[in-house]
């Protein structure tokens, strides 16, 4: 990428500050970039609102990677009068806001998206005062096609997210309906373990009440049309078999009584 900076002439005033700025000059050729911004920041104590010492503070301040220090120096030299000192501050400060997008690019891209985009805006102002700028120009389309490729990225991640939460929503679904599947089952098991209980309780006593009928019928074919009836008993013997088949009687409207009381 090109990055070329430019350092603005700097005219100081007074003896204590005409030193400075020379040593700060001095360091930012020899690639004393740290130091240089040290030196310019020093200068700008004598005259804080000197421009062009702010323009040059800003461009040392980039070369030594204190991007948020190049951005205030820079932001503040753009009350200049001079046209090409306005144009070379757009110009830089293009490229700090894409170096400092570049910081966040892995962990917030969104705040790396916001940043490249006011880098774009500030090629476009820097091109605007002069059309003809080809490092603007080159940088500018630069920013452009990352910043593209940033958000078809994202796009991608957040398309990737929703079909995974999609996915896991259908899976939890499907293991609610196994589970509801497997909890109807067992009511279904456990209705027909006690549907097979309760006939059998019920024709156990059918065949208990039915019992005597089935064993006088058998008698009385025994006996054949040709044999003689049964002598009657006398009144005083049949008593105790009314009061046993009484008893029976009251035994089985009992236990016929248990039996619904239980089935309910």
């Amino acid at each position: 990428m090109v990055v070329t900076l430019a350092i603005a002439a700097v005219t100081a005033v007074g003896r204590g500050a005409n030193a400075s700025p020379r040593d700060a000059e001095r360091a930012y050729h020899e690639g004393k970039f740290k130091q240089s911004a040290d030196e310019y920041g020093r200068a700008l104590a004598h005259s804080p609102n000197d421009v062009k010492l702010q323009y040059n503070l800003g461009v040392a301040a980039y070369k030594s990677g204190e991007y948020a220090k190049a951005g205030d120096a820079l932001g503040r030299s753009l009350h200049a009068d001079r046209l090409d000192l306005q144009e070379n501050t757009y110009y830089d400060l293009g490229n700090v806001l894409f170096r400092v997008g570049q910081e966040t690019v892995a962990k917030q891209p969104e705040q790396t998206t916001e940043k490249w985009k006011k880098s774009i805006a500030s090629y476009e102002s820097a091109l605007k005062l002069n059309p003809k700028d080809q490092d603007a120009i080159y940088n500018r389309d630069l920013v452009k096609r990352k910043l593209a490729a940033l958000e078809q990225q994202q796009h991608k991640q957040k398309d990737e997210q929703k079909k995974k939460e999609d996915k896991s929503g259908q899976q939890n679904k499907q293991d609610q309906a196994g589970k509801q599947g497997q909890q109807d089952q067992q009511a279904k098991n456990e209705q027909g373990k006690q549907d097979q209980q309760k006939p059998q309780g019920r024709q156990n006593k059918q065949n208990e009440k039915g019992q005597p009928e089935k064993q006088q019928a058998s008698a009385q074919a025994q006996q054949g049309p040709g044999q003689p009836k049964p002598t009657a008993a006398k009144p005083e013997q049949q008593a105790p078999e009314r009061r046993v088949r009484a008893t029976n009687r009251k035994r089985t409207r009992r236990s016929r009584r248990f039996l619904e009381s239980f089935q309910e």
